[in-house]
């Protein structure tokens, strides 16, 4: 997240050749990919922590496991986060 992608340009481009990825959509996904990634996990990152644990240990009272935790609250919370990403 520090470097500037515009930095990056060079080196993208002789990896590209390098791995004969140029002109392909396969190029586009990585580099896409690549540039976001760092974005998306701090956001996604962020976001976890800033769930209160109530809500969790209400989760873990009524018996729910981790699985179902994640799938039955955390999941559903997290669906603003996930847009945004």
């Amino acid at each position: 997240m520090a470097i500037p992608p515009i930095l990056l340009m060079v080196p993208i481009y002789v990896e590209m050749v390098d791995l004969g990825l140029i002109n392909t959509y396969w190029s586009v996904i990585f580099l896409y990919s690549a540039l976001n990634l760092p974005f998306n996990m701090y956001l996604m990152t962020a976001f976890f922590r800033s769930v209160p644990n109530e809500i969790l240990e209400a989760a873990r009272v009524d018996g729910a496991s981790i699985h179902t935790l994640f799938r039955r609250v955390m999941l559903p919370l997290s669906v603003p986060a996930l847009a945004t990403s």
